[in-house]
Order: C-alpha cells, then sequence, then structure tokens
C-alpha cells in the first residue's frame, strides 16, 4: 500500500471521494471529510459533539446563586410538556447552536417545537443574560436530563 497523499505518513487504506479517489489513512479521512461531498462515503460519519465536554455550573453554584437557579428553573418550567428523551435533543440542538453556532435541520416536529419555544422565552425573558450563562445552564440541565434517563 502507498502513503497517504495528505499526510505523507499513514498507509492510505480508504479511497477518498474529495482526493481524486486515492487512498487516504482513517486519520486524514476523518480529518478533512466535508459534508456535502462526503455523504456517500462508507466512511462518513457526521461529527460528533462532546456536550458532556462543555462547561457548566455546578449544582451548588446554582443553588447558591438565585437568578442562576431562577434561570435554571425557568428553562426547565419550558421542558415540562416533553419527555426526558425529547428534552436532551431539545437541550442539544440549543447547544448546536449557542455554543457551537450550527443551524441544522431538526427532524422531529417535537423537538423543534421544543426549541422554537425555548427560544422564544430566552428572547422574550433572558434576553439580557449572556450567552455563556446559558450554555452553562444549558450543559447543567442536560446533565441532570441524562442522569435521570439513566
Amino acid at each position: 500500500m502507498s502513503k497517504c497523499p495528505v499526510c505523507q505518513t499513514r498507509k492510505g487504506k480508504r479511497f477518498c471521494l474529495i482526493n481524486d479517489q486515492r487512498l487516504i489513512c482513517s486519520l486524514c479521512c476523518g480529518n478533512t471529510r466535508q459534508a456535502d461531498l462526503c455523504q456517500s462515503c462508507e466512511f462518513y460519519q457526521p461529527p460528533r459533539r462532546r456536550y458532556d465536554q462543555l462547561p457548566f455550573f455546578s449544582e451548588q453554584m446554582i443553588s447558591q446563586n438565585h437568578a442562576l437557579n431562577l434561570y435554571l428553573h425557568s428553562i426547565l418550567q419550558q421542558l415540562h410538556n416533553f419527555s426526558t428523551e425529547e428534552s436532551i435533543k431539545i437541550i442539544e440542538t440549543l447547544l448546536d447552536r449557542y455554543y457551537f453556532q450550527q443551524y441544522e435541520s431538526i427532524e422531529s416536529p417535537m423537538v423543534a417545537q421544543g426549541v422554537e419555544s425555548i427560544t422564544h422565552f430566552i428572547q422574550q425573558q433572558l434576553s439580557a443574560v449572556d450567552h455563556e450563562i446559558l450554555v452553562n445552564l444549558f450543559v447543567a440541565i442536560r446533565r441532570q436530563l441524562v442522569m435521570m434517563s439513566v
């Protein structure tokens, strides 16, 4: 096998659609993939978000800060009509938008409704709250929801 034409260090083992059908290594495959060009490739996987590694407010910090506690409970109140699984997906979609700046289409109508509802609530009631605070709250909420679903 020949060396990967991208990194020139490892053996190329995967035919690459964006590198003239040449064999590239798996690391370069993952690092150079493009959603619009690689979706038909058997090796393509969409990027995974590591929500569990984002910054968050601890339960203790939230309980000791009246404003954070109020914000958290206000957002949780917006989720009360949704299942735990839907709520997790809603929060992840909000993290995609607020933290990762990604606005992908939402497949589930319930999740889309939840995202729209919370976005509207934030615009109306929490517009003065910094995005970084909201992200930390979203991650804290997601952690709670994930713990509930286990």
